[in-house]
């Protein structure tokens, strides 16, 4: 057994990287360009439409030839650091950063593809917690500037990512980086990263409910008269309409846990939604006069025609169940759930795990005995200390120092540890060989309503 841990290497500052493609980039981008010229030159018609669209098959061609160039052949696309700014040059253009501009960076996966991507200060301080920027978030909105490392593959991640990190902590004087995080209560943990900025507006359950009923009102007009408009039944509306319903839910009102009672206005609030947007479109329709007799008569007789034509109405009665169930049942999983899950887990040593993408979820319990998202959880962000072994992209091993754990006054039932370099470890034994390196990236470990940690999520 190995009772040292191997150090991760930074690079010197200056450092300068320049693109390149490996060879089955190339085909790819060949067989692209050759797909959209074979287009663009192929006898299609002599009408306007046709050659307005190989125009368009001849621009993407010239784009996918120019970025092949730029990138791959050329190599004129580059990244460089230096002791005061961070320069990133594209096809597009080029961006400088000054360091004491960096709020963080951060190593995440977009479209199967993994980026650095740098948050700025700037727009840490001028952003507003919204439904739209959470939405945005999920697609990698909250950085400035997105670094897709494919393209550099002669760069190691981890190499890249500890040196900038390091310098922004001597540029900033920030040591955050080298410190755990204090526990903090979260309200979702399906994501790796989890932002627990929640800023309550009420706590009032009746007067949640009241606002949400204005907010499923205005959707279901803007639903209504989209199917006035274009004559067209737009379903991704009233699934974005529930989304923003239970997102706003979620803001306005704390639960401690997920409470299916509580959570039944909830859902018929998201179903309004749907049959508010029939009514809409009737009156725009008919051109009838809107007051308080019409709207009575108007519902009574839509809703006893729905009863009387359910399969002639089954795509109203389909859409209008799914966002009552979303409403209802978003973020509760059931034990069965659970059990199929557990079916399709990696399992090593005595854990269970799943890999997605670069993300790894390590399970302390059995999966099925951990809480789930109806109950209230907690999560202890380690930023420095834990070591990982790897082979290949294949994870091994991880460590984690005791001492943090105990000073953070959680919980982790385990029995398993080591000492490497004089520091005791809980030990996560993956059927490893303990050849552990030093763990760049944040750890975050997530606990129970008791501060009992169940999950260990992990970059690698």
């Amino acid at each position: 057994m190995n009772n040292d841990s191997k150090k991760v290497q930074e690079y010197s500052i200056p450092f300068l990287m320049k693109s390149s493609i490996k060879w089955r980039g190339h085909l790819s981008y060949i067989f692209l360009i050759g797909i959209f010229v074979a287009f663009a030159i192929i006898p299609m018609g002599t009408g306007i439409g046709f050659i307005i669209l190989k125009v368009f098959f001849m621009v993407i061609s010239i784009f996918f030839i120019y970025f092949w160039l730029y990138i791959g052949i050329l190599k004129k696309q580059y990244l460089e650091l230096t002791q005061e700014n961070i320069t990133i040059k594209t096809a597009f253009g080029t961006r400088t950063i000054k360091w004491n501009q960096v709020n963080d960076v951060q190593v995440f996966t977009q479209s199967h593809n993994t980026m650095l991507g740098i948050i700025l200060k700037e727009k840490v301080k001028n952003r507003k917690q919204t439904f739209w920027n959470s939405i945005n978030d999920m697609y990698g909105g909250m950085f400035s500037v997105k670094i897709v490392l494919s393209q550099f593959p002669d760069i190691n991640i981890e190499t890249l990512y500890s040196t900038m990190i390091n310098r922004l902590i001597e540029i900033n004087d920030n040591p955050t980086y080298d410190t755990v995080e204090t526990v903090k209560n979260v309200e979702n943990v399906d994501n790796y990263i989890v932002k627990p900025d929640v800023k309550l507006i009420s706590n009032n359950f009746l007067i949640t409910i009241i606002k949400l009923l204005l907010l499923s009102i205005g959707i279901g007009f803007f639903y209504g008269l989209s199917i006035y408009i274009i004559h067209s039944n737009i379903v991704i509306i009233p699934i974005f309409g529930s989304m923003a319903i239970v997102y706003f839910y979620s803001k306005l009102y704390k639960e401690e846990k997920i409470n299916i009672l509580r959570r039944i206005p909830v859902g018929l609030i998201c179903a309004l939604q749907v049959f508010l947007a029939v009514i809409v479109a009737f009156f725009l329709e008919s051109g009838l006069s809107i007051n308080m007799y019409n709207i009575v008569n108007i519902t009574k007789e839509y809703f006893s025609y729905l009863a009387a034509h359910l399969l002639g109405q089954g795509i109203i009665i389909f859409i209008s169940i799914l966002c009552f169930g979303y409403g209802l049942l978003q973020g509760y999983k059931f034990k069965f759930q659970k059990k199929i899950e557990k079916i399709f887990m990696k399992k090593a040593g005595l854990h269970y795990y799943v890999k997605e993408e670069r993300i790894i979820t390590i399970y302390i319990k059995d999966p099925e005995l951990c809480s789930g998202q109806e109950d209230e959880k907690f999560i202890l962000e380690i930023y420095n200390g834990c070591l990982i072994e790897k082979e290949k992209k294949r994870i091994k091993g991880f460590c984690i120092p005791i001492k943090e754990i105990d000073d953070s006054g959680i919980v982790l039932n385990y029995d398993d540890c080591i000492s490497i370099s004089d520091i005791k470890y809980y030990k996560i034994d993956l059927n490893g060989n303990s050849n552990y390196q030093q763990y760049v990236f944040p750890c975050n470990l997530v606990m129970n309503n008791k501060k009992e940690v169940e999950i260990i999520q992990i970059e690698i």
